[in-house]
């Protein structure tokens, strides 16, 4: 039956017993053993036994250096448990997360959120790595939408700009900013100003269909 751990009292008691004794070494603990076992083989005399009393003096001066690499094992072992325990913590709330992780990617009675292909089960990285792509692609369309939205804001600022333009022509020729376009666009006034503004945007235009109207006359 193995003997628990001593306790953090239990070992400062006797580190506080043996002083400043140093750890023993390996060839301490080796002579030690060898004394042991002289002690136990020897022939016992029936009268006083100085060998064994020799040897158990010559053991017991050097207990205080034993004691203290017995210490200092004990502390190690308690540190490792401590670890250990900390180390199962975290090992059971990573496990749990790993469960919240299966859980919202493939609810109970719901649908599986990443493809069929992709493993959730053993490990949950590949559907890590697969979310990541899909957010990277995401982000890629939405800078392309972002930049196609502004060069159609930009060419809608130049068009009204334009518009403005027409309107301050048009307005220059007589015809009132706020008169409704569509009856405007009706009136013999508007097919004339419509004329002019097509020979002074596409003069080119306006000569070829002039030379037209001139060649048909002549006929």
């Amino acid at each position: 039956m193995s003997e628990t751990p001593m306790t953090p009292e239990q070992r400062a008691q006797l580190a506080e017993l043996i002083g400043d004794a140093q750890p023993a070494t390996s060839r301490l603990l080796e002579q030690l053993a060898e004394s042991v076992r002289d002690r136990r083989e020897h022939d016992h005399p029936t009268w006083e036994d100085l060998y064994c009393l020799n040897l158990v003096s010559w053991m017991g001066e050097r207990m205080g250096p034993v004691l203290r690499r017995l210490l200092d094992a004990e502390a190690r072992v308690a540190e490792l448990e401590a670890e250990r325990e900390r180390r199962r913590v975290r090992l059971a709330a990573a496990e749990a997360d790993l469960l919240a992780v299966r859980g919202l990617l493939s609810p109970a009675g719901g649908p599986r959120r990443v493809p069929a292909e992709v493993e959730i089960h053993e490990r949950v990285a590949p559907a890590v790595e697969w979310l990541l792509s899909r957010v990277a692609e995401l982000e890629t369309e939405r800078h392309t939408t972002n930049a196609s939205l502004s060069d159609a804001a930009e060419a809608l600022h130049e068009g009204r700009d334009r518009i403005a333009n027409l309107e301050q022509l048009l307005a220059s020729k007589g015809r009132t900013v706020d008169e409704d376009p569509i009856a405007y666009a009706l009136t013999p006034k508007a097919e004339a100003s419509a004329d002019r503004l097509t020979r002074m945007f596409a003069p080119t235009q306006a000569l070829r269909e002039d030379g037209a109207a001139e060649a048909g006359e002549g006929r």
